[in-house]
């Protein structure tokens, strides 16, 4: 699994039993390296946990929850991250998500929350702003295509054409 930012999860079987040596790189360079059994979830949390605390955007303290839901911010912030930070938490989620619970739980939880940045076709740089940065659409795209459901899929081709 891999995405624009150079972000790649990659995986080798290690033997028999669901014994696996998994690989996570970043831009390149080799982020996380460990070898576990991938048919145990408590191993699977294990290695997430570990993997979000070499990368925070990956922490739940950077996603919280409020009345209306999710909502990305940086830990002990009340103001909403913009689109791009949010975009590459996403990112991450995503990439993530196939491996562990929490963030599969997550990532429809973002996906809801992006919902806020909307305007019109496309996302605006923050919530009730109209300012909009059309990479930052394309960045959306990208981890919808990445996330590969069909509400995802529709929400990549409706950012990207915007």
């Amino acid at each position: 699994m891999s995405d624009a930012n150079g972000f790649t999860i990659e995986w080798q079987r290690a033997g028999r039993n669901g014994l696996a040596t998994i690989t996570v790189r970043l831009g390149g360079d080799v982020a996380a390296l460990e070898t576990f059994n991938l048919g145990k979830p408590k191993e699977r949390t294990k290695f997430a946990k570990g993997l979000a605390g070499k990368f925070p955007a990956l922490d739940a303290a950077g996603i919280a929850s409020t009345r209306s839901g999710l909502v990305v911010r940086e830990a002990g912030r009340r103001r909403r991250e913009p689109l791009w930070p949010f975009s590459q938490v996403l990112h991450a989620t995503v990439a993530v998500a196939p491996y562990d619970a929490d963030a599969r739980e997550r990532l429809t939880g973002l996906w809801t929350a992006l919902e806020a940045y909307r305007r019109g076709d496309g996302y605006a740089e923050r919530p009730r702003l109209r300012t909009r940065y059309y990479d930052d659409d394309a960045w959306i795209a990208l981890a919808a295509l990445a996330d590969g459901s069909p509400a995802s899929a529709a929400r990549a081709i409706q950012a990207s054409s915007s």
